[in-house]
This record gives C-alpha cells, sequence and structure tokens, in this order.
C-alpha cells in the first residue's frame, strides 16, 4: 500500500513539473513574441517620427525659400 502511495505521489509530482515546465515554455514564447511586437512598434514610431521631422523640415525650407524669393522680387520692383 505505501509503495502504491509512494508512486501515486511521484505521478502526481511528475504532471506538476511537466505543467509547471509547459507553462514555463508557453511564458518564455509569449515574452519573445511581446518583445518583438514592442520592437517592431518603436521602429515604426522612429521611423514616423524621422518622417514627420522630414516634412516639417522641408516646409520650413518651403517657406524660407518663398519668403526670399519675395524678398528678391519686392528689391526688384522698387523704384530707384
Amino acid at each position: 500500500g505505501s509503495l502504491r502511495a509512494a508512486a501515486q505521489l511521484n505521478f502526481q509530482i511528475r504532471q506538476q513539473l511537466e505543467t509547471a515546465t509547459n507553462r514555463s515554455d508557453h511564458l518564455a514564447a509569449e515574452l519573445r513574441n511581446m518583445r518583438q511586437r514592442i520592437a517592431q512598434s518603436d521602429r515604426r514610431r522612429e521611423k514616423s517620427a524621422n518622417k514627420a521631422d522630414a516634412l516639417r523640415l522641408k516646409a520650413r525650407n518651403e517657406r524660407e525659400r518663398k519668403r526670399e524669393d519675395d524678398e528678391a522680387s519686392r528689391r526688384r520692383n522698387q523704384p530707384r
């Protein structure tokens, strides 16, 4: 009887260990996936920020160029 009880206890312990191992593996895979998604999100955010910076710079350059053109045009049209 005691051997049967010990065998049953060992079986339960092995099952719990297997369950814990499977859960650990699953959580590790989930953690990897989350890290990948975070990295992708960071890359998208950085790319978007760079694009926004480039668009702002382009708009600023366009405004500056237009202002310079307007000033040059006014200088040419002024009577001497």
